[in-house]
């Protein structure tokens, strides 16, 4: 995936950057679920970025932790309230629906973990933690 995430980073004129750091520990998850989860997060970020998506992953004996960083504004008081929900865009304008973080949320919660959404410094992450 991260080879997917990097082409069209390119074809955006951005950069897509892959940090991790495991632990020895065995997981076990519907990798469908993941890559989608994955994916709309990437999409996503790719879309706020100015020149830099973040993908980073951590493993410790207990969780995974993952996170989808930009380098974009951030997100507005409102995006970190509301994004979650469906059919909230801050750019519906060009055509976006809004239902990208709800149809992660929704399956995140099938593995009974949460969505968190901050800014940063360097701009938005999105992130979440895994038991395995």
């Amino acid at each position: 995936i991260c080879d997917t995430f990097s082409v069209l980073a390119v074809q955006k004129g951005k950069v897509f950057r892959f940090h991790s750091r495991f632990a020895e520990t065995t997981a076990c998850f519907d990798q469908d679920i993941l890559l989608r989860v994955l994916d709309n997060l990437f999409t996503n970020a790719l879309r706020h970025a100015n020149n830099t998506v973040q993908l980073s992953v951590q493993t410790t004996q207990s969780h995974m932790s993952i996170s989808m960083q930009d380098d974009g504004e951030g997100f507005t008081d409102q995006a970190l309230q509301r994004a979650p929900e469906a059919f909230f865009t801050t750019v519906q304008h060009q055509g976006h629906t809004g239902i990208g973080l709800t149809i992660v949320q929704q399956l995140l919660h099938h593995w009974r973990c949460e969505l968190h959404l901050e800014n940063t410094p360097q701009g938005a992450s999105v992130s979440f933690s895994l038991p395995v």
